[in-house]
């Protein structure tokens, strides 16, 4: 806009006009107030639908002598997975990842000085929302042993963004002594078909094998390991590698049976957060 705008009396150092800004595409919270400084969007909620979740963007600054710089920071975090197997007798089909007790809905306050340390969400906690992500199927056999495959990335639409939460106050889900039904623990639910391969000859250990060779997948239980409780902050992307072919982390969600094929973790990376087809900076 061309109109003069001015600034309001007894502006200073020690009381400056702060500039505030966001970019939501979905409406996605309930209300937006000020107050004593401080901007809060009331219970924000990350879309269910994975292909359709936007990012939430925010920028705060002081105002200063010349032209308002705005820069905007993250307020969701990205979630992504890989796979890999390491034994060349095993075939594994995998088409969708569901992460299950998560939080998705929070309020976000925006403070009175530019940086996370004063912006942040209300109470990141544990939560109880799925989220599951669907993809092509991806086969890992002795043509890829031990070669990492991604299931999921920020480069495509199947990227999840979240609210941030602390799971650090979450145990490790134990199937010998607790249904999964119950448990309050974050914890993963791979859809995987898992073969027993030697030359022309297969058997299914897990999921089956369809007349026109396509695999129907089912759900296999895999607990986060007390390591990988972490505290999911804004602005971070953390990658999670599913190992098959060795350790014991695959269970039956139906009766906390172990899988035949095991599953353990392999690298938990955290890393800077990545644009993608669903983030308003490419808007």
């Amino acid at each position: 806009t061309t109109t003069t705008r001015y600034w309001p009396a007894g502006c200073s150092d020690d009381k400056p006009v702060m500039f505030y800004a966001y970019v939501d595409d979905q409406d996605s919270f309930d209300a937006a107030w000020f107050a004593y400084g401080m901007t809060q969007f009331t219970n924000f909620k990350v879309n269910a639908n994975v292909a359709e979740q936007k990012d939430f963007l925010y920028a705060v600054v002081p105002a200063s002598s010349g032209p308002v710089q705005l820069e905007f920071k993250h307020a969701l975090y990205q979630l992504a997975y890989k796979a890999k197997c390491t034994n060349e007798n095993l075939r594994v089909v995998i088409d969708g990842v569901t992460i299950c007790n998560v939080e998705d809905t929070n309020s976000f306050m925006l403070g009175n000085s530019s940086g996370l340390e004063w912006s942040t969400w209300e109470y990141p906690n544990v939560g109880d929302a799925d989220f599951l992500v669907e993809f092509d199927p991806v086969t890992l056999d002795e043509t890829n042993v031990n070669t990492v495959k991604t299931l999921t990335s920020p480069n495509s639409e199947n990227a999840l963004l979240l609210v941030p939460f602390c799971n650090t106050n979450q145990g490790t889900w134990n199937p010998a002594t607790e249904k999964l039904t119950e448990t309050t623990d974050a914890y993963f639910l791979v859809k995987c078909a898992i073969a027993n391969v030697s030359g022309t000859d297969e058997i299914m250990l897990w999921g089956e094998k369809n007349s026109d060779g396509t695999y129907a997948t089912k759900e296999i239980a895999i607990p986060i390991p007390g390591d990988h409780l972490v505290s999911y902050a804004p602005g971070i992307q953390f990658i999670y590698t599913f190992v098959f072919g060795q350790g014991n982390g695959g269970y039956n969600p139906d009766n906390g049976a172990p899988v035949l094929a095991p599953v353990e973790w392999g690298d938990f990376t955290i890393k800077d957060f990545e644009l993608g087809p669903n983030n308003n900076m490419n808007n």
